[in-house]
């Protein structure tokens, strides 16, 4: 039930940016940070892989023709500097949403 909560709720907001926010190839670009290494790996780990299941599943559903969802996934490390950081590369990168605690 949760699992479908999660591609239910992914499939919402890609499909709320997508028709704006979609480059001329097609693709959507969402950032993706959690703390991947270090004290709270696991749960950085559990979230980032229901993540990926969304976005592989809202990709192969074709629900959008012609737009794909591309994941840029960062490791913040449970460390706000580090956010901070990763914020800055998510605006260079040009995300159009991001995804996170």
């Amino acid at each position: 039930m949760r699992h479908q909560m999660t591609i239910s709720a992914l499939a919402v907001a890609f499909g709320l940016v997508a028709p704006g926010y979609a480059t001329a190839a097609g693709t959507i670009n969402v950032g993706v940070v959690g703390p991947l290494t270090g004290d709270q790996a696991e749960v950085g780990q559990e979230m980032i892989n229901a993540i990926k299941m969304a976005a592989e599943e809202f990709n192969a559903s074709g629900t959008m023709k012609g737009t794909t969802i591309n994941l840029n996934i960062q490791d913040d490390l449970g460390n706000p500097n580090q956010a901070a950081i990763i914020a800055q590369k998510f605006v260079d990168a040009a995300v159009t949403a991001v995804i996170g605690h």
